[in-house]
This record gives structure tokens, C-alpha cells and sequence, in this order.
């Protein structure tokens, strides 16, 4: 139903009070001819006709809204004269009508602008109906509907309190009353609520959105789909990797939580809106044996001039250098070395600055196609270039590395690897 539809039921239920009314004092009148009637009353009556005939001669060809607000006042008029001619006539012998007409009064009661928003005071009100405002707020904004028009929504586009954030609710109140919004708007809205409210969708017009059309119903597919895989669902990103918190389907799954290395390049590959999906011949976690779980407070600050050797760590959004002396852990940044060489042995310094001197890292880059390959991921790079190629004869050795002659192979530092750019990860990857 449109909000023109319940203003016209509205207004319906005006003219019929109204008429009841009428045809109520007309009988009064009937029973009382031949009394003698003071000449006061007489008058008052005259004049409540003229009024009442003066505001329904503006009727004609006003908007409904305006109609109503009219009848409502000679409907109202009407009804405080009836009181004083018949008494209590209306309260004992017309019980209905009473209701009739205090439930059209009710229906159609003028319905101010809010003072008060879910989001803070309001900064700004549009009037877009009686009864329906569009609300801006400081931080935010929304559509207040009044309840005797928010009622009359659906219950399944309904919001109890009336109130319809700006950023996917409002649609519930286009789709419900599309004649208070342009064509654009409802097209719009339509789009919006498949995409958030699909249940919804489904209930207003008969078919339920399809994943394309519905980010809800997208990532309903995705969670079953993806319910026994590895999930990232939170990461920070250092250089050419990200350090990703997954847990076995997603944030809500279950098991344990686990930290990833994975390329930035191919974590932003990721299907929008969803988890990066962990590929298990390619992305194992970072072992457990090199992520820090002890105190907080036992980790030492790295101080200027400071020279620590140990074992790189990882704890949430931290490095930590598991030293060899009694003080044995330090904490220090996280960094893209952090995450190429966790697990591995490394000398930092800290400079005057206070800044941490990582060692230079190394991997092995093969030319194909005009494309620069990187030796799989974290675990190609080394801080050391001559265990960087002793390495590499091992996993030559093993069969691991592709045949490529060996002018297409050689070692470049992280710094050069910058400078490649946009990079082609390898389809193969080192054994662990």
C-alpha cells in the first residue's frame, strides 16, 4: 500500500465521521423541533456551519495531505459543538460514533518533526510527507516514520521504533512508500535491500536474489563453500606480505586461531567482501614453535646502539627476537623482513634514531615471459647470500626449483625487488 493509499483511507474515515455526525445532530434537531431554542445558541450554530462550509469550500483540489488536515479541523470543530448541543449523548447513547470519530481524529492528529534521533540531536529535518521526515545528524542520518504510518508498513520492511538508518534501512521505507521518492530512488532501494535484506526481498517480490545481486546472499555461498577451509579474516600488511589472523571457516568458525604470510598481491586477489581463502599447498601457518605466546610484560624495549642476535618471533601485530642471554626476548616492529625471516636467525643493530637495522634479504628470481618470478613466498628469503646459495643447490638438488637454465635465475635483494613492481608470483613453491 503507497502512503497516498493510507492518506486516502485517512481521509475517508474523516468524511465518514463527519457525515455520522451530522446525520447525529440532524436527528437531535428532529427531536427537538418546536422547543424553543435560545437565540444564542441559534447564532453559535450559524456560525459553526459557516466555518465548517469555509474550510471544506478549500478542499476541492487540494493534495490529500492537505485535504486531510482540513477535514480533521471540521471534524474536530464539528465534534466540540455536538458535545455542548446534545450533552452527553454522544458519550452514552453513541458509543460508536464516539469511537468513530475519536479514531479519525486520532488517525489523522498532526505528527511534529523528531527532536531526538537514535544518532544525536538533529541538524537538519526535511518534511518529505505528514509523518515521515528525513533527519541529519552530525554523525549521521536517517528517516523517522510515525506510527501511525509505520504500522502500516509491512512487518517484514518494518523497523518497530519507526526509525530507518540512512545507509541500507531508508530503503525500507522507499519500497514501502515509493510514492514519496523518485523512480531513481525506489530503483535504487530495490537494489539495496537485495543486497542486505534478501529475506526481505523475497517477501516484497517473490524471488529471492541471486549471489550477483546480493552481497548476503554472496557471502551465505561463500560460508558454505568455504565452512572447512583455513579463512583469513583480519591482516596488516608490511611491504610485499601480509601477517593474516584465520581461524577454520572464518572469524565464527572453529578450532583454533592461526597467523598466514601470504603476498599482498594475491591477498588483494581475494573475492570482495570475503575472507582470503588459505590455498594448503601454498599458504601453511606460521609454525607454532615461532609465534610467542608468553607475557607481554617480559618483553624488553630494543634501546639505541643496541646489537641483539636470536630468533625472529611473531605475536600479533609485534616482532619478538628470541634472544640467546637471561634477557631473552625482545619486542621489535613489525616489518616485511620481520615476516621474511621468521622462524630464522638474525643480528639486528638499533641506530642513533632509535631505528631497527634489519639484515639485507635475498631470494631467487627466475626472468619468464618478460615476467619477474619470486621463489615462492617468505620462505624463499634468506639474510644470508651464501646460505641463500647453498640453499638453492639443495633445492636443486631436490628437484624443487624448475629447469631453467641459469642465466634466468639469479639472487636480488628485497630493495631491487622493489623496484620490479607489479610481480607474477611463481606457481611453484619451496619445500618447507
Amino acid at each position: 500500500m503507497t502512503y497516498a493509499a493510507i492518506e486516502a483511507e485517512i481521509l475517508d474515515a474523516l468524511r465518514g465521521a463527519l457525515e455520522a455526525l451530522q446525520m447525529k445532530f440532524s436527528e437531535e434537531q428532529a427531536s427537538t423541533a418546536g422547543v424553543d431554542e435560545d437565540p444564542a445558541d441559534q447564532a453559535y450554530a450559524m456560525n459553526v456551519t459557516t466555518e465548517m462550509r469555509s474550510l471544506l469550500n478549500g478542499v476541492s483540489g487540494k493534495p490529500v495531505s492537505r485535504q486531510v488536515l482540513l477535514y480533521r479541523e471540521a471534524l474536530a470543530l464539528f465534534r466540540d459543538f455536538m458535545a455542548l448541543e446534545v450533552g452527553d449523548a454522544v458519550d452514552v447513547e453513541g458509543r460508536d460514533l464516539r469511537r468513530l470519530v475519536d479514531g479519525a481524529l486520532g488517525a489523522s492528529e498532526p505528527l511534529p518533526s523528531p527532536v531526538s534521533t537514535p544518532w544525536g540531536a538533529p541538524q537538519h529535518t526535511e518534511f518529505l510527507a505528514r509523518g515521515v521526515f528525513s533527519v541529519i545528524t552530525a554523525g549521521h542520518g536517517g528517516i523517522k516514520v510515525a506510527d501511525a504510518f509505520n504500522q502500516r508498513i509491512p512487518e517484514y520492511l518494518r523497523n518497530e521504533d519507526g526509525w530507518y538508518e540512512e545507509d541500507c534501512d531508508w530503503c525500507l521505507v522507499a519500497l514501502a512508500f515509493p510514492d514519496l521518492f523518485s523512480d531513481a530512488d525506489v530503483e535504487s532501494a530495490k537494489k539495496t535491500l537485495a543486497d542486505y535484506y534478501p529475506n526481505a526481498f523475497e517477501a516484497h517480490f517473490g524471488y529471492r536474489p541471486t549471489a550477483e545481486q546480493s552481497h548476503v546472499v554472496a557471502r551465505e555461498e561463500f560460508d558454505r563453500q568455504h565452512r572447512d577451509h583455513w579463512q583469513i579474516y583480519s591482516a596488516r600488511g608490511e611491504g610485499r606480505f601480509v601477517l593474516g589472523h584465520g581461524r577454520v571457516g572464518g572469524r565464527e568458525g572453529h578450532g583454533p586461531e592461526r597467523l598466514f604470510i601470504v603476498p599482498r598481491d594475491e591477498y588483494r586477489r581475494r573475492e570482495a567482501g570475503m575472507n582470503f581463502v588459505i590455498d594448503d599447498d601454498r599458504h601453511g601457518p606460521v609454525p607454532v614453535g615461532d609465534v610467542y605466546t608468553g607475557d607481554f610484560s617480559a618483553l624488553l624495549p630494543l634501546q639505541s646502539g643496541q646489537q641483539v642476535e636470536g630468533r625472529v618471533l611473531l605475536m600479533g601485530g609485534s616482532a619478538v627476537i628470541e634472544g640467546t642471554g637471561a634477557e631473552r626476548f625482545y619486542l621489535a616492529p613489525l616489518c616485511e623482513q620481520a615476516l621474511l625471516f621468521v622462524g630464522q636467525h638474525v643480528s639486528l643493530s638499533v641506530d642513533s634514531d632509535g631505528k631497527v637495522q634489519w639484515p639485507q634479504a635475498w631470494v631467487l628470481t627466475m626472468e619468464q615471459d618478460g615476467d619477474t618470478l619470486f621463489w615462492g613466498n617468505r620462505r624463499g628469503w634468506t639474510p644470508c647470500l651464501e646460505d641463500a646459495r647453498a640453499c638453492a643447490s639443495s633445492e636443486k638438488a631436490a628437484g624443487n626449483l624448475p629447469e631453467v637454465g641459469p642465466e634466468a635465475c639469479r639472487w636480488i635483494s628485497l630493495d631491487e625487488a622493489r623496484d620490479f613492481g607489479q610481480t607474477t608470483e611463481p606457481s611453484f613453491s619451496p619445500s618447507a
